[in-house]
């Protein structure tokens, strides 16, 4: 993502909005490009029509989201507003897949990223790229604020 103003406004794993959060809430302006981080197989994706517990009255949970299968790990990008590959697309890391958005059971913009290894979901902050927010909690496991200038 090329977000000047982005910052993370959940972290991973157990927070005071959801326990536990299994990805992070990366935060950037509706319709920001959302790049792939790895070279595998796109799959484009729509949440189910169940109920949100938050926001009251909304439905589906990531949205339109997609999961990109990079052999020994998967990621999520949740919450999308558009897709910008098709389903089952070959991609590189770097390429378009989406655009940030806030479908779902979302509460405004922003893209749900989880990584997922032997089905289970990962802390992603150690795998950011520099520029993204740090990990700054007393155990070196969180990462949200802003990302450095």
């Amino acid at each position: 993502m090329n977000c000047p103003q982005l910052y993370v406004s959940q972290g991973f794993g157990d927070t005071p909005w959801e326990h536990p959060h299994t990805g992070i809430d990366i935060v950037c302006p509706p319709g920001t490009i959302v790049v792939a981080v790895a070279n595998g197989i796109f799959h484009r994706d729509q949440g189910s029509p169940v109920a949100c517990p938050y926001p009251k009255g909304r439905t589906g949970g990531f949205g339109s989201y997609g999961v990109l299968d990079a052999g020994g790990r998967t990621y999520l990008y949740g919450h999308l507003e558009a897709f910008a590959v098709p389903d089952n697309a070959l991609v590189t890391v770097g390429q378009p897949l989406g655009f940030e958005g806030a479908s779902g059971c979302a509460t405004g913009d922003h893209l749900h990223f989880e990584v997922i290894e032997s089905g289970k979901p990962i802390n992603p902050c150690p795998l950011l790229p520099a520029g993204y927010p740090d990990r700054h909690d007393p155990t070196g496991m969180r990462c949200w604020g802003s990302a450095p200038p």
